[in-house]
């Protein structure tokens, strides 16, 4: 069955990706760009969410941490940025596609699919993909140091000599 899907998938982005804006409406169009954009927040709200538990665990932990399960968290988080950042550049992919496409029904009679539309053409979305790559690669840094320096951050934090 997997493999079937997986044979089956290229065949189906190819087309869609060739198939023309026929069929869908103005509407159609500003509802799916509107749901790609929940998704959206919903993984960024995920991201802060595992950051303030992940911070949260390394400050209130009692003793220092062991090395391996330091090493263990690192990987464990390496997944999870590595998953959440190519979901994230996925859904401004999507995004993009959906602008694209609002773009060639838009009429300057239209001012939601103009400023949808002039949102693609500003840039707005490449700086959402500068802000997604800037945000995990500072968020990686600050998990990794908090983890290699926890003895330091629960002392700092507790005032314990």
């Amino acid at each position: 069955m997997f493999e079937m899907a997986q044979m089956i998938l290229p065949l189906v982005l190819s087309a869609a990706e060739a198939a023309p804006v026929q069929g869908l409406s103005a509407a159609d169009l500003v509802e799916a760009s509107l749901d790609i954009a929940d998704r959206l927040d919903f993984q960024w709200g995920l991201f802060i969410t595992v950051h303030l538990a992940l911070f949260g665990a390394v400050i209130y932990v009692d003793r220092p941490l062991k090395r391996a399960e330091k090493a263990g968290a690192i990987l464990i988080y390496a997944g999870f940025a590595a998953l959440s950042y190519r979901l994230m550049l996925g859904q401004v992919a999507l995004l993009e596609q959906a602008y694209a496409d609002i773009a060639t029904l838009a009429s300057p009679d239209s001012r939601l699919l103009t400023h949808m539309a002039a949102a693609l053409h500003d840039g707005k979305l490449e700086f959402a993909s500068g802000m997604i790559v800037w945000g995990h690669i500072i968020m990686l840094g600050l998990v990794v140091l908090s983890l290699i320096f926890d003895r330091a951050l629960t002392h700092v934090v507790r005032g314990v000599p």
